[in-house]
């Protein structure tokens, strides 16, 4: 068992962690970092649906799920943040991975991984929220695992891992409008890939950072032109990165490296590791105070993934919390 995070009382939000080998969502509360609650996802009582995806709306009101595995697709799910009630769910692509919403909460985008998919131009999914309808699987690249919304709502950037293509979408048309590559003329000459498992879009929609799993390093790329023009190196296996609310600092899992590496936005410096309790680290969420960052790991195996509870001033670890087995998707809402 890991060491318990510092109790303290409520804190006045709950964290929601998906398990994906567990088909179940955990909640847990922010503060005392007891788990309140299991929820039980999925349809099928015989075969593991896998929790790959967590999103909570803009607004606070709803969290989505996607379930990678079902047949013949995948699903989107979306739920009630108070009692966490079933809304709706949507069919999607082959093993859809992340989710992102524009900031009217009114469409999800889901990436189609088609993780066991023969290789092809695979699809990102435009879900009509309010009525959880599947409105258009927009052709993209191969493997799409990386996906996020600029803060205007005006367009997504999306990255694929099979060719590294980045692809820019129109959110009022639903149409490809431009597309680039993560892959550098070096990696091509030692045949190499960068494996662009995430993207993040700065506040002012002008810069994004993209992961590179099989490069070991985050890429930094100008929106305008989808070409990089930056690297920041040493994260072993990078994954799925995510922006402090601020966009001050890029928090990247290093899924290989058993490590969470922070980087100064402002500079592209790493001013913090800090190193995971469990293997496999997945992706971060943060406190609703601004206090702490919860990382999700997602383990091996029989042992339990994890939540680590980091504190954002001094970049340290103050705990973790066992969650389930195959700890993926996180988000915070407020209570």
């Amino acid at each position: 068992m890991p060491p318990g995070p510092a109790r303290s009382p409520s804190a006045g939000y709950r964290v929601y962690v998906g398990t994906e080998s567990a088909d179940a969502v955990a909640v847990v509360r922010g503060g005392s970092w007891e788990i309140l609650k299991t929820i039980p996802v999925g349809i099928s009582v015989e075969d593991v649906e896998g929790v790959h995806g967590l999103r909570l709306s803009p607004d606070g009101r709803h969290w989505y799920i996607t379930l990678a595995h079902g047949f013949p697709f995948g699903t989107l799910w979306k739920f009630t943040t108070a009692g966490d009630s079933l809304v709706g769910r949507a069919e999607v692509g082959n093993f859809p991975a992340t989710i992102g919403i524009t900031p009217d909460g009114a469409w999800a985008f889901v990436v189609n991984y088609n993780l066991h998919g023969d290789p092809a131009v695979d699809t990102i999914s435009a879900v009509y929220t309010p009525t959880m309808t599947e409105v258009k699987r927009i052709p993209a690249c191969t493997k799409p695992h990386g996906l996020d919304v600029s803060s205007d709502g005006r367009f997504v950037l999306a990255t694929c891992t099979r060719d590294d293509v980045i692809v820019r979408i129109d959110a009022g048309n639903l149409k490809e409008s431009q597309r680039g590559s993560v892959r550098l003329p070096e990696d091509t000459a030692a045949g190499k890939d960068c494996y662009a498992t995430g993207v993040q879009v700065v506040p002012d929609g002008t810069r994004a950072y993209v992961s590179c799993g099989h490069a070991d390093e985050v890429r930094v790329v100008d929106v305008a032109s989808l070409r990089v023009t930056d690297r920041i190196a040493g994260c072993k296996g990078a994954y799925l990165l995510e922006l402090d609310p601020a966009g001050e600092r890029l928090w990247v899992p290093c899924r290989g490296g058993r490590e969470v590496i922070v980087v100064d936005t402002s500079t592209n410096d790493v001013v913090g590791r800090i190193a995971t309790t469990r293997e496999f680290p997945h992706t971060v969420a943060f406190s609703p105070d601004g206090a702490h960052a919860l990382v999700s790991q997602e383990s091996r195996g029989v042992v339990p993934g994890a939540l680590d509870v980091v504190d954002r001033r001094t970049l340290r670890k103050v705990g973790s919390v066992d969650v389930g087995l195959q700890a993926t998707g996180v988000g915070v809402v407020a209570d």
